[in-house]
């Protein structure tokens, strides 16, 4: 999960000699170059720049040292095919893992979100992106795409007796805990999952209408899973989350679609997808605070807050039995 945000000063950072190629090749190498400041919870070698050309053009240069290029291209093609707006790719080296892509702006979500006033109709564009994407994705298409089924969600979630280092035994109970509530989540219909549908990551496009509106970024997680995450991720977010009215809009929008979607397992799917997330979060952020991020510290206290209240849900009682019994680990 990325949020870029733009330096204030344009600079031309020294640049491999495979950028440089590149970017020449494009006739975009005499580009004014804007390095983005990776911010707030990301380990990811990505380097994302605002190229600015004389004649006004502009575009971003995506230099995926993590070998996420491919991945991305595909997930775009995808998207564009459904009318969808991905960024539009002018040029790609996959090789090098370098892209060249359509420059969206800086009008994030998040944005709009920390300026307040009328959050809903932008909000909404996002569920109706969603809900399109539901209705039209075939798994068949794509059936070699990563699920996101129990063993990876187990996975994923074991990040967190990983790093606060609990005992074999208490690894095992909370492995044990997942087994016996993550299957509802796999009851739910499965779709196209985005993985990071944040507002960090979704761009209101100028002079754009319907579902053109809405800029898709980062998605080259992209995998198989419950229709449920995405809208999650949309209005759960770690720091600065979405207001409670504009939350539980976005849910009920979305259900009002699908009448015939079962309310009992999507919110039982809500409380542990939304616990299972905010648990890998809190290892997550406490590796990047044991790497020098001291400013996460003061987010910590709210990620735990919210991930108790969750933990109410009756249907993750075994979960929250483990918690209570280890939580001086992670304390």
């Amino acid at each position: 999960m990325i949020s870029a945000l733009a330096t204030d000063t344009p600079a031309r950072p020294a640049a491999s000699e495979a950028v440089e190629e590149f970017l020449t090749h494009h006739a975009w190498h005499m580009a004014e170059r804007h390095p983005l400041a990776v911010t707030l919870n990301t380990l990811s070698v990505r380097r994302y720049t605002r190229l600015r050309r004389l004649d006004g053009a502009s575009a971003m240069l995506m230099d995926c040292a993590d070998g996420s290029a491919p991945p991305f291209v595909r997930i775009d093609h995808i998207l564009r095919e459904m009318g969808l707006s991905a960024p539009e790719i002018y040029a790609q080296d996959l090789a090098s893992g370098l892209l060249l892509v359509e420059d969206f702006g800086d009008d994030t979500y998040a944005k709009i979100l920390a300026a307040g006033g009328d959050l809903w109709p932008t909000y909404r564009t996002a569920v109706d992106v969603l809900i399109h994407l539901h209705r039209n994705f075939r798994i068949e298409s794509a059936p070699d795409l990563l699920r996101y089924d129990l063993p990876v969600l187990i996975e994923q979630v074991s990040l967190f007796t990983q790093v606060f280092a609990v005992s074999a035994s208490a690894c095992k109970e909370f492995e044990d805990a997942w087994r016996a509530v993550l299957p509802i989540t796999q009851s739910l219909p499965q779709s196209l999952l985005l993985r990071d549908y944040s507002a960090s990551n979704l761009v209101r496009r100028a002079g754009k209408t319907g579902l053109a509106a809405c800029g898709l970024l980062d998605f080259q997680d992209a995998g198989i899973g419950p229709v449920i995450y995405d809208l999650l991720s949309l209005v759960e977010r770690n720091r600065n989350p979405a207001p409670t009215h504009l939350a539980q809009a976005a849910r009920d929008y979305y259900l009002n679609t699908f009448p015939h979607l079962d309310r009992a397992a999507f919110e039982a799917s809500w409380a542990i997808l939304s616990t299972q997330r905010r648990m890998r979060v809190l290892a997550l952020f406490t590796l990047y605070m044991r790497q020098g991020r001291a400013e996460l510290r003061d987010v910590l206290p709210g990620i735990k807050a919210r991930m108790h209240n969750e933990l109410r849900h009756p249907a993750l009682s075994p979960v929250a039995q483990w918690v209570s019994q280890h939580e001086a680990s992670f304390a």
